[in-house]
């Protein structure tokens, strides 16, 4: 047993199953789609959650299920067991530790999978020479998949509907509490509150595609005396910025 050549294919193996391993949890966390907009993001969310999931998982399979895979096959060669499937046996044993641990069933079932798996995927590396083009296919293919999951989700994704002004006065005032009274579209509203007569008034103004400045402007008068206080914000598709103030906090009227 060539201790180099052996660290070698439990590294890919660990690489190589690592990376299918996430992008199954991903899928599997992305279906059934159940929210409103799940599938705009598709595959903006398929990376992102095959990058979580393999954050946790590549740890583990380098550094618990390498050494235990190679302590295994050190006992299988000395014919400690002599039939293949024992190999994989233990090593979905191993696999289902960590869910015997925290009396979790579905993680023993999950655990049971990657070990036998990870058997699996170590065999077939085993049974090839350790060359260039082994080690060259083993990591490439994995990014291959990933990249021909990414295009399918990318292709089946909805392309996003236009961002309009309308959009972008209802992102401006979400959760600003001051901006309640004025119109929720482009327009003038009118009201009498303890005796001032205000005049709320919404604009936008397109700057490009998807991004607009929203103006929000109130006027208020009474007994000849006048005021006006007025702010705008640059809002694009996910983000509202402050573009413009000389808002008055204190105006002698309640909303």
């Amino acid at each position: 047993m060539k201790v180099p050549s052996l660290l070698l294919r439990k590294f890919l193996t660990s690489y190589v199953l690592s990376i299918l391993t996430a992008i199954f949890f991903s899928i599997l966390y992305l279906f059934p789609i159940t929210k409103e907009d799940s599938n705009y993001y598709l595959a903006e969310n398929f990376l992102g959650w095959t990058l979580v999931y393999g954050v946790y998982i590549i740890p583990v399979l380098l550094l618990y299920g390498g050494p235990i895979s190679i302590g295994l096959e050190y006992i299988y060669q000395r014919g400690f067991f002599k039939k293949s499937w024992f190999y994989n046996f233990f090593h979905g044993l191993f696999g289902a530790i960590f869910g015997l641990f925290f009396l979790n069933t579905p993680l023993v079932l999950i655990g049971v999978l990657i070990g036998s798996s990870y058997a699996t995927v170590d065999r077939l590396l085993s049974q090839r020479i350790m060359n260039k083009k082994t080690i060259w296919i083993s990591l490439v293919s994995p990014i291959v998949i990933l990249v021909l999951i990414w295009g399918g989700f990318q292709y089946v994704s909805d392309p996003l509907p236009p961002f309009t002004a309308q959009d972008a006065i209802i992102l401006a005032t979400e959760g600003k509490e001051t901006l309640q009274p004025f119109p929720k579209k482009e327009g003038i509203s009118k009201r009498e509150i303890d005796g001032y007569y205000i005049t709320y008034e919404t604009k936008t103004e397109k700057m490009d595609d998807e991004t607009y400045i929203t103006s929000f402007s109130a006027k208020w008068s009474k007994n000849g005396k006048s005021d006006s206080s007025h702010i705008a914000y640059k809002v694009e598709r996910n983000s509202t910025t402050l573009y413009q103030s000389d808002w008055n906090f204190d105006h002698p009227y309640n909303n």
